[in-house]
């Protein structure tokens, strides 16, 4: 599976780890994880993490911004007034362009009203969003999982 969400136990946290060529049509259970988790999902911080080798050339401005809608939508009543935050750690530097183009189409401020960074590693993020020791090792746990 090129795109795997998991919730953290430890923390309101949603760890989110993307791997292997990835298309526009794996956007799709990525956004039905959004839609049927609506109000939890709202709540948590994310980590995004794109592992080394992972391909995005198969995803366009236009699949973002199609993505970016459905998830406005589908989360739009529930934001309210939380800030979440969102971290993006990438083991894959082909990404970049990608992921910058994704904070161009989502916004500073817009209806998803994240706050998102980039960092070097899962600490560093995890540093940022104030997550316990425990929960970085449960992350590492997931990735290390999906590895094997």
């Amino acid at each position: 599976m090129p795109i795997a969400v998991a919730v953290c136990r430890t923390a309101a946290v949603n760890f989110i780890a993307y791997s292997g060529r990835i298309t526009e049509a794996d956007l799709g259970p990525l956004l039905r994880f959004y839609q049927a988790d609506g109000a939890a999902a709202a709540k948590r911080d994310e980590i995004h993490v794109y592992e080394s080798g992972t391909d995005l050339s198969g995803v366009s401005r236009a699949a973002l911004e199609g993505f970016r809608a459905g998830l406005a939508e589908a989360l739009a009543h529930e934001r309210l007034q939380l800030t979440p935050r969102a971290a993006f750690v990438c083991h894959e530097p082909a990404c970049l362009p990608v992921i910058a183009e994704w904070f161009d189409v989502a916004g500073e401020d817009d209806a998803l009203g994240a706050q998102r960074r980039r960092f070097p590693s899962v600490t560093a993020a995890a540093d940022w969003l104030y997550l316990e020791a425990s929960t970085v090792f449960e992350i590492e746990d997931v990735r290390r999982a999906r590895a094997a």
